[in-house]
């Protein structure tokens, strides 16, 4: 399959394209290969040419995924807010001037300056607003919007009073308050607003909030670390993330942009993607520049629970691409994405060592990071605990390899031929963990089939001391642990009562009474400490 898609693009791509549309399907591939993401629709634009790449494999439809199938987009939802706003001034509806208090004259602001802050403060992330509100405390946290309603955003502007500095700070508030002031000043729901503004005009019928019994059909189910994801429903904030789409709707949002005079909304298309003071900072669009200044990309990402996508745009030099993945994957995909930007001529080199050389866990000190290692055709991988597998890539230096999806490397060290140790190099520390074997291997463990039925045994608070409790959910057959602030992770069952975590190198065994009822569980991690339930 991998190398259908590769031959695909050389026979459509240009000779520059070519290079980076290979490094970002090889970056994608790798993360298929690893299992960071189960499926991904990639779409490429270059003047004229239009080409889709799927990758991976429907979970539960043993079938690759298409232009058509539909993913959470998350926060590339805010290009259509930003949009939408801008297409509202054009029409005479709506100012970028106009303020919270005239957006919502029913709120009691504590502060005057809150009450001040006007759209295009909030449409560049310059309004001092922190990227949360202050009282958000969702219900569930798999779906950590859904509960957030006009009710607990009048509280929190009534309670509000540490308003932040102008200078840029991307806030997820902010741009939720736009998405409100552009439905409200329609009389419509965002939903409605985004049909009647953007998706119908465009012809993206696949572009919605809320998904018909055919359109969820095609929806790949999102995934984190091999979990099932529930979708995530908005509220009040929805012009924050709540768009899904497919490649093929997203490929004509694209083009719209690419070609504004082919569209009537042309003039709000050009002004969302001028710098907006802020050089790295449109009006929706982020920013971002070539050193020596040759080239400007207008880009965006986004996650929720299971997705990841990232939309990027060269307008002068008429090229584009597109990512939506079903895996929480956020920063590999993101990397992958802006790879096309990259005109390396160079190939992409194999490895100048043996891998399994280099397979293995290490560890920094008696308790502490973890490395894992692991190599999978050819790729080799690294797993830091608590942190998702990552591909990294052969540098110029024989064992050295390079990440892509952040700003770090590692470097093995030998004795005598034999590979003693690793060290990362990230952000500017030099940090050595020394081979283990495999006596902490975050892998060690391997899932066994469960009863979804007894899933809800386990359901419950477990306090583990005074400040921290362990919060135990079921969601669509997958069990799910929360400590005090801090997010739901899958956990998977191994045997009677005993499941581990895929992230971190800790499992959980749930204790029984004598009648057979959970009372407490056991967390396994740099030692055994007891939780018991409420």
């Amino acid at each position: 399959m991998i190398k259908r898609v590769l031959a695909a693009a050389l026979l459509c791509s240009s000779q520059v394209g070519l290079s980076t549309e290979l490094h970002t399907l090889a970056d994608m591939t790798s993360l298929v290969e690893s299992g960071d993401v189960g499926a991904a629709s990639v779409a490429f634009l270059n003047g004229k040419q239009l080409e889709f790449h799927n990758l991976g494999m429907i979970p539960g439809a043993s079938q690759p995924p298409s232009d058509l199938s539909i993913y959470e987009i998350g926060s590339v939802s805010k290009v259509f807010t930003a949009l939408m706003a801008l297409e509202l001034q054009q029409r005479g509806n709506l100012s970028l001037d106009t303020t919270l208090g005239q957006v919502f004259p029913e709120a009691d602001f504590d502060q005057e300056e809150v009450a001040a802050i006007s759209l295009v403060e909030l449409l560049t992330h310059r309004s001092g607003l922190p990227r949360m509100p202050d009282n958000f405390d969702p219900a569930d946290a798999l779906d950590p919007f859904a509960d957030y309603d006009l009710d607990a955003l009048l509280e929190f502007f009534e309670d509000f009073d540490e308003l932040g500095s102008k200078q840029m700070a991307y806030s997820n508030l902010g741009m939720g308050l736009v998405g409100t002031a552009v439905a409200q000043s329609m009389t419509v729901d965002y939903s409605a607003a985004l049909e009647q503004l953007l998706t119908q005009p465009l012809g993206m019928s696949d572009t919605v909030l809320d998904l018909s019994p055919a359109q969820a059909g095609r929806l790949v189910p999102g995934y984190w670390e091999g979990a099932r994801m529930p979708n995530w429903q908005f509220n009040v904030l929805a012009g924050a993330g709540a768009i899904r789409s497919t490649a093929r709707d997203m490929a004509r949002f694209v083009q719209a942009q690419l070609e504004p005079s082919d569209s009537a909304l042309a003039p709000a298309i050009d002004l969302m993607q001028r710098p907006h003071g802020n050089p790295e900072m449109g009006l929706g669009w982020l920013l971002r520049h070539s050193p020596d200044g040759d080239l400007s990309v207008l880009w965006h990402n986004g996650a929720t629970g299971g997705y990841s996508s990232f939309v990027g745009i060269d307008v002068e030099g008429q090229r584009a691409v597109i990512v939506l993945s079903a895996s929480a994957a956020h920063d590999a995909v993101t990397r992958a994405g802006f790879r096309f930007f990259v005109d390396e001529n160079e190939p992409i080199r194999p490895a100048a060592t043996d891998l399994r050389d280099l397979v293995g866990t290490y560890q920094m000190g008696e308790q502490g990071l973890v490395i894992q290692v692991t190599e999978k055709r050819g790729q080799l991988y690294a797993q830091l605990s608590g942190q998702s597998k990552f591909p990294v890539f052969p540098a110029d230096e024989q064992d050295h390899f390079d990440y892509r999806a952040v700003e770090a490397s590692l470097s093995f060290q030998r004795d005598d031929g034999e590979v003693l140790s690793v060290t990362l190099h990230q952000g500017g520390r030099d940090m050595l963990a020394k081979r283990v074997g495999d006596e902490f291997a975050l892998d060690r463990f391997v899932a066994v089939d469960i009863d979804p039925t007894t899933l809800d045994e386990y359901v419950g608070d477990y306090d583990l001391n005074w400040f921290v409790t362990i919060t135990i959910t079921a969601r669509e057959g997958q069990l799910f642990a929360q400590l005090s602030k801090q997010s739901p992770m899958p956990v998977f069952a191994y045997g009677d009562d005993k499941f581990f975590y895929k992230a971190v190198d800790a499992q959980l065994h749930f204790v029984r009474n004598d009648e057979g009822v959970v009372e407490a569980v056991e967390l396994h991690q740099n030692g055994i400490q007891r939780a018991d339930k409420d």
